[in-house]
């Protein structure tokens, strides 16, 4: 066991050592990318990013999480059509085929400005929790839902543990998947930020974003690998 977390720690540094470089060499070889100003050190710090990239995350996080929590139980519930397979499989089809951005447009437009559900944008802080939450119902369902087409697929030929060695995966790419969604209903998350920055040309603030995103999502990917680890069972000697 040890070696196996031991392994997985090393990949994990080694994935986001790989993505700075990556970052580095590739943005400022960019056209309009300014000279270096700064050392290699004062410049892989500045990766890290400042303040206000972290303080997105208690955006992109929660929409992300609550997103995961959707497409799991809306997989599930649709695994359980069990009688109607062919209902269940166009279904599963149809979810999985509707791409986040498409479907936030309509639930905006339906759910939001037809029915006013739901706030139709906007982040409320989370100061007052029952209104931020709000705020992100209509996103993390536009996010989760085509993720739960994918689920119900998954589980139609294995049981619920089959879901398990897909969880990092989902939750990177999800995280992705956010970025478009944020600028649907105009959330100011850590997505937003960077799609913002790259039309603007802002290389800083760019890289930062991206690797501050690649961060996060290689720490999910290891903490799903590592909780899937410690609840399979060890092999007989």
């Amino acid at each position: 066991m040890r070696d196996f977390v031991l392994a997985r720690v090393a990949a994990f540094i080694g994935a986001v050592l790989g993505s700075a470089l990556v970052l580095f060499i590739v943005l400022d070889l960019l056209p309009g990318a300014s000279a270096p100003d700064a050392g290699i050190d004062v410049r892989l710090l500045s990766l890290l990013g400042t303040a206000d990239e972290w303080q997105r995350l208690s955006v992109t996080l929660p929409l992300v999480f609550l997103a995961l929590a959707i497409a799991m139980l809306g997989g599930l519930g649709l695994s359980r059509l069990r009688h109607w397979p062919t209902l269940r499989r166009g279904l599963a089809a149809l979810l999985g085929m509707l791409p986040p951005f498409w479907l936030g447009l309509l639930l905006s437009l339906f759910v939001a400005g037809l029915w006013r559900l739901l706030p139709a944008g906007g982040f409320v802080p989370w100061s007052n929790p029952p209104a931020a939450l709000a705020s992100l119902v209509l996103p993390a369902l536009a996010l989760g839902l085509p993720y739960a087409g994918r689920v119900a697929l998954q589980l139609r030929d294995g049981p619920p543990a089959a879901l398990l060695p897909s969880l990092g995966r989902s939750f990177a790419a999800l995280l992705v998947a956010a970025t478009l969604v944020e600028t649907v209903f105009y959330l100011p998350g850590l997505g937003r930020l960077v799609l913002g920055a790259a039309q603007q040309h802002d290389l800083p603030t760019l890289r930062a974003g991206l690797f501050v995103l690649i961060l996060v999502a290689s720490a999910g990917l290891l903490a799903a690998t590592l909780s899937r680890r410690a609840f399979e069972p060890e092999p007989r000697r």
